[in-house]
């Protein structure tokens, strides 16, 4: 077995020999594609198929369910739409990828997801999967057969364990590097084969119309003797990755989940001038601020964050809630703070980024029984049994029992004070707003728990201002109450909190 040479992991600080292929020398220059101008990708909306709506009474949700409230998507203002992965996999929320070729059959059918892509793009809106890369199932044919003795090098393996939380015992002797753990192998992204598979498996899903991709755990791909995560190597695969979807999707969008809170750290997976890496990353150091601004009444860290982005600001995707946490609405208990937050990602730089059910103010399932995480329970639609979510006696997870009380989109349809109506106006607002939408980023100097400041376009000028703390502070135009907030040009205000 061929040996690769050494790698000095960032936990043992040991020389690790590890099998595979020679590494692959990587010159994305020698690749001539002309980039895409970034395609804005505007409100994008996180879906959990099996939790979003079931089509056909089976108690999970599908691609179809999805097609079926694609008006309520549109209402709301979105321009994005992301999936939660769909691949056929080992477990329920689709991270341990059994076949990135095909769907889960629980899901649907390819079929589904193209009528789904097209009844998404004639309402002007994208489709991008989520796509888990850096590692695949245990029972991936590849690992099966790994665990065999035959293609070991799409894996990585060692004749030795270096340590008990990331190397694990192979069947065919040796150990095996999982990242994430024993379930979860890492695919090994220095073999040639990995990167061509990969890359035809993606070029297949965007010629059936898909847009683009969100890419899991991207800061984890390539282990070299700088450590473990944030690798050259990884980067410049993140670059021969754009360069090659680009030579035959130029409008393809890759959109980098790097998890980084360090703004350096987390930046860099956009690449540089002479390495163009993901179109946007889903901005971690900004969700922090954001939060920090209401539990220390300070925005100055969001105001660094900020600066520090620059003319990158645009592409940063902002959000708060997602499938890794729990909902916002179980761990901050002031309704005006979540409402100031909101206003707070709809009108910074960026392109916002809403976790399905957020939008209603959404607290975790209290009846969740250990399938799934709660925050991942089914969407409420209304006041009927499961919450309108499925016809069946039992959904694959009980929703939160807050369905029959108000906490259903068509209750809060029909009440003007609802959260929805409120994200559903924030939404316009950007839609309408070039300034919102693509405008300048001025700060403005204020109080130390009011984030302050303009967004420019052409002649428009909006002033907004945000209170992120319990208690009144000075404004620009007046006093704002506790977690308010104002969005205005002049002396016209388009929307204020509270």
């Amino acid at each position: 077995e061929v040996h690769v040479g050494t790698l000095f992991w960032a936990l043992a600080c040991s020389a690790v020999s590890v099998e595979g292929t020679d590494e692959i020398a990587r010159d994305t220059h020698a690749l001539s594609v002309t980039l895409a101008p970034e395609a804005d990708l505007g409100l994008t909306y996180e879906v959990y198929v099996r939790s979003f709506y079931d089509s056909d009474g089976d108690g999970i949700g599908d691609l179809a369910g999805v097609s079926a409230k694609l008006d309520y998507v549109e209402d709301l203002g979105v321009e994005t739409l992301w999936l939660m992965p769909i691949f056929r996999a080992d477990s329920v929320a689709g991270y341990g990828v059994i076949d990135h070729a095909s769907i889960a059959p629980e899901y649907g059918t390819t079929d589904d997801l193209i009528r789904l892509v097209d009844a998404a793009h004639d309402r002007g809106m994208r489709v991008l999967l989520d796509l888990p890369f850096n590692h695949v199932s245990r029972e991936h044919p590849w690992f099966v057969e790994a665990q065999n003795g035959v293609g070991r090098e799409r894996f990585v393996f060692s004749a030795q364990q270096y340590d008990t939380v990331r190397w694990f015992p192979a069947e065919s002797g040796g150990y095996y590097y999982g990242f994430f753990g024993p379930e979860l192998p890492d695919l090994n992204w220095n073999n040639a084969e990995v990167v061509q598979s990969m890359v035809t498996m993606m070029r297949g899903w965007l010629s059936l119309g898909v847009d683009g991709f969100r890419l899991d755990a991207a800061n984890t791909l390539i282990e070299s003797s700088e450590g473990i995560t944030n690798t050259d190597q990884t980067h410049a695969l993140l670059a021969e990755l754009r360069a090659e979807l680009s030579q035959t999707h130029p409008g393809s969008v890759l959109l980098a989940e790097a998890g980084e809170p360090a703004l350096d750290a987390n930046l860099a997976y956009l690449g540089g001038e002479n390495q163009v890496e993901a179109n946007y990353v889903l901005d971690f150091p900004r969700r922090a601020g954001l939060l920090g601004a209401v539990d220390e009444g300070n925005a100055t860290t969001l105001r660094t964050v900020l600066a520090f982005q620059g003319q990158r600001v645009h592409q940063q995707a902002s959000f708060l809630g997602s499938h890794d946490v729990p909902r916002l609405a179980g761990t901050m208990d002031d309704p005006a703070a979540r409402r100031a937050l909101m206003a707070a990602v709809f009108t910074l730089p960026g392109q916002p980024v809403l976790y399905y059910g957020d939008e209603l103010d959404l607290v975790d399932s209290a009846y969740a029984t250990g399938q799934d995480y709660a925050w991942r329970a089914p969407m409420p639609w209304s006041n009927a049994p499961n919450a309108g979510f499925t016809t069946r006696v039992d959904a694959w997870m009980p929703p939160d029992p807050s369905f029959a009380t108000g906490g259903n989109v068509a209750d809060q349809t029909s009440d003007e004070a609802s959260m929805l109506r409120w994200i559903q106006h924030l939404a316009e607002l950007r839609l309408t707003s070039p300034a919102l939408a693509q405008g300048r980023l001025v700060l403005i100097e204020s109080a130390a728990g009011v984030l302050a400041f303009e967004r420019t376009a052409g002649t428009e000028v909006l002033l907004i201002e945000i209170n992120f703390r319990g208690e009144p502070a000075p404004g620009i135009g007046g006093e704002l109450p506790a977690y308010g907030c104002t969005i205005r040009t002049g002396t016209t205000v388009w929307a204020q909190c509270s």
